[in-house]
């Protein structure tokens, strides 16, 4: 099976369903790193980045457009390798004539350790 690329999600600038804005660090097989501001780092610098995972859940109704395309949208990072699927249950609505889907997945992300609160306040 051919390798994905990460290449085609470079213009993903992030928002809420990435909890912030999204920095791409030039190669291809990369993360986005997650911060404020485009952090200003040497290659070997973003190599010693902390890779932090958000996981997720989601029914998807697949004969509800929107739905749809969002869980394609989220497919599409998994099998790119940006994502990683968790768990997946198919289920066939005989009145609908389509799936429902229950997808959880992990986000991976780049993040600086200094971007997070101190818990001391």
């Amino acid at each position: 099976m051919p390798s994905g690329s990460m290449l085609k999600f470079f213009t993903d600038a992030g928002g809420p369903e990435h909890g912030g804005r999204l920095f791409w660090p030039g190669t291809a097989d990369g993360f986005p790193v997650r911060a404020e501001t485009p952090p200003l780092l040497h290659d070997e610098e973003y190599q010693q980045l902390a890779t932090v995972l958000d996981y997720k859940s989601r029914m998807f109704c697949l004969w509800e457009p929107a739905d749809k395309q969002a869980f394609d949208q989220v497919m599409d990072r998994i099998v790119n390798g940006w994502y990683m699927q968790h768990k997946r249950k198919d289920e066939w609505i005989p009145e609908r004539q389509h799936y429902a889907v229950w997808l959880e997945w992990v986000q991976i992300y780049g993040e600086q350790p200094t971007q997070k609160m101190s818990l001391g306040g």
